[in-house]
């Protein structure tokens, strides 16, 4: 894969995580829902799994997933910034760390560089096209 697709890659996984934790927080509030329910008494149908161990499951499988899923971006994101390095420099190399790293839009990166909109756009794609000589997969 190249690095200009790995770049991307790693902001669409970026938005796996921010959905898969949204999922778990909402999970949460369920399960502290079902905790207030009485799960003693006995039930007339021992077939059916509880709400409560569905839940308890579902929390513990999304919590492995959303581990597993930063571990796999923090290694791609180490990978991607040691080869970005070695292309980049200077403004090209802030602006996308800025872009795909903390995951800023044009705007926000103009601003906090205090540059214009269009130069950010501008040295942008042309530090892609110093990427894509490099790396022209």
């Amino acid at each position: 894969m190249s690095i200009k697709e790995d770049l991307f890659n790693i902001r669409q996984l970026s938005r796996t995580i921010d959905a898969k934790e949204r999922e778990l927080a909402q999970v949460r509030r369920y399960y502290k829902t079902l905790q207030g329910i009485d799960y003693s008494k006995e039930k007339l149908s021992g077939v059916l799994k509880c709400d409560f161990t569905n839940t308890v499951d579902k929390i513990i499988d999304l919590e492995r997933e959303i581990t597993a899923d930063i571990d796999e971006l923090c290694d791609k994101k180490e990978y991607l910034n040691k080869q970005l390095k070695k292309i980049l420099f200077g403004e090209e190399y802030l602006i996308i760390q800025m872009y795909f790293f903390e995951e800023m839009n044009n705007e926000e990166i103009a601003v906090k560089i205090n540059r214009s909109y269009s130069t950010v756009k501008r040295t942008k794609r042309k530090a892609f096209e110093k990427i894509l000589k490099v790396d022209p997969q």
